[in-house]
């Protein structure tokens, strides 16, 4: 169900002119975007139709998120998203070439000599880290998979592929700003853990990415097909 014009200059348009006339003053105009933001996409999860303004309106909210409240800024933000994608994905199934499975190269052991393929395939199952763990999920379901350098190589990842649903792994100030630019996709951002510090020998919980893709990816019939993962994406 899309909104009409008027209703859609009343739900967007019309809080924002009034906090400029009230208030006049940046701060508050900004905070009533963060606080008007959510009641927006709101709205958008109900028509199932997300707006390019929906994306430049989240990102603007994560932003000052981020200035005020720091990390708790950006695991709110996440957890905001987190919500807003199960709701968009419930009672869904998606095909496993429109699931893609983000990762960053830090799950990876600095003492690991293998350059691992975008899609794991090489790992050679050492166990020594959580990148075993995926490419068992990886080739469970079948889906695309891309473990990359940062966030501009995630981003030309997803604009190669067009996937329908994106399940992503990193850090919260990545995971959130990333979040914010597809928006207009549904995804789903899973925190790593950093006990050795930013960027170096990370974990993440497996169990929590194969929870959200057993219960919305179609598991297609693989047994006559050992060499069945779709997961080879390149960086671009």
């Amino acid at each position: 169900m899309e909104f009409s014009r008027i209703t859609f200059f009343i739900v967007v348009f019309a809080p924002l002119i009034l906090a400029v006339l009230l208030f006049r003053k940046l701060y508050r105009i900004l905070l009533a975007l963060v606080v008007f933001a959510p009641f927006k996409v709101f709205f958008s999860v109900k028509s199932e139709k997300f707006s390019k303004f929906d994306v430049i309106m989240f990102s603007a909210a994560y932003h000052v998120l981020r200035l005020v409240l720091g990390e708790k800024g950006e695991k709110f933000f996440i957890e905001k998203i987190n919500q807003i994608t199960l709701e968009r994905i419930r009672g869904k199934k998606f095909k496993p070439h429109e699931v893609l499975l983000l990762l960053p190269h830090c799950l990876q052991k600095s003492f690991c000599t293998i350059r691992l393929k975008p899609d794991l395939s090489n790992c050679a199952h050492c166990g020594k880290c959580d990148v075993s763990a995926l490419r068992k999920v990886v080739e469970r379901y079948n889906i695309l998979c891309a473990i990359v350098s940062g966030g501009t190589a995630a981003r030309n990842v997803v604009k190669a592929t067009r996937p329908k649903l994106i399940v992503a792994v990193a850090c919260e100030r990545d995971l959130a700003s990333g979040m914010a630019d597809v928006l207009q996709i549904p995804v789903y951002g899973v925190i790593n853990e950093r006990p050795e510090g930013p960027c170096i020998n990370t974990i993440v919980d497996v169990e929590e990415i194969e929870k959200i893709l057993k219960d919305v990816v179609e598991v297609e019939d693989l047994s006559n097909s050992p060499e069945h993962s779709r997961g080879d994406v390149s960086e671009a």
